[in-house]
């Protein structure tokens, strides 16, 4: 299903896609040169004050690259269901490399996200995403999954909210495909709040395996209601959680889809 939005012809696309590309890699280099410019300083007196500091310059990254695209605004919902003061769980679908960008354009609570441990080789970007305590991932690797639990885990109860995409992957054809327990089952132990978020729009912009821009869009980030997840002596009530809230999720796109055609 297409989007409303407005189509960019193919010469304007690549032309388009290029200054973007560029914009966001000047915006890169300066907020990470920033940022290892405060964080040292910061990190003699706090670990934690430090990756704040880092994660509120991503943020402001993020929002200056959609302050300064012709083509691409953010709209975020639903949040007054959340308190900026508080930490949860957040999970949300995936579709394309642009949705850490609203993710920290949009989330108001502080927060660190799981993300595959090629991109903390890239220069600027990786160092930053390191020293801010964004957590790595090899998918490869069944030892990354525990370490990322374990990571996870550490920032939530230090009171840092924590972004998951519990596909695992991003979905080629938008929709939202079966979820990995992970998440919910630190929710579970932890017993707190965990926030289902829905994000439309990113898969047209920059389709997975594609760097070229396609449309003039207005990405949607829509948080629902925080959900527990009751502890119980069998695993049934974990997976029927999961698919409750992966099921609530799909109506809810479905929903903000159809608003939009």
């Amino acid at each position: 299903m297409q989007l409303s939005g407005k189509k960019i012809p193919l010469w304007a696309s690549s032309i388009l896609s290029v200054l973007f590309w560029t914009e966001l890699v000047v915006f890169c280099i300066f907020f990470n040169l920033l940022g290892f410019v405060v964080f040292f300083p910061v990190r003699l007196f706090s670990r934690k004050s430090a990756s704040l500091v880092l994660h509120r310059l991503a943020c402001a990254w993020a929002r200056s690259i959609f302050a300064f695209s012709p083509f691409w605004k953010v709209k975020a919902a639903g949040f007054e269901n959340v308190d900026p003061k508080r930490h949860y769980v957040f999970v949300s679908n995936h579709q394309s490399l642009v949705d850490i960008l609203v993710a920290l354009a949009g989330i108001p609570n502080p927060f660190k996200f799981i993300a595959k441990k090629e991109l903390f080789s890239i220069p600027f970007l990786g160092w930053h995403m390191a020293l801010a305590g964004y957590i790595p991932l090899d998918r490869s690797c069944r030892e990354s999954g525990k370490k990322t639990v374990l990571k996870a885990q550490q920032w939530l109860r230090e009171g840092v909210s924590v972004l998951f995409f519990p596909e695992g992957t991003r979905s080629e054809d938008g929709a939202i495909h079966e979820f990995k327990p992970g998440a919910f089952k630190i929710t579970q132990d932890l017993g707190m709040e965990l926030v289902p978020l829905v994000m439309d729009g990113t898969l047209e912009a920059i389709p997975k395996k594609s760097w070229r821009i396609r449309d003039a869009i207005r990405f949607v980030m829509n948080a629902g209601q925080p959900v527990r997840i009751p502890k119980a002596a069998d695993s049934g009530m974990l997976i029927r959680s999961r698919d409750a809230i992966r099921a609530e999720m799909t109506d809810r796109l479905a929903k903000l889809r159809s608003e939009r055609s």
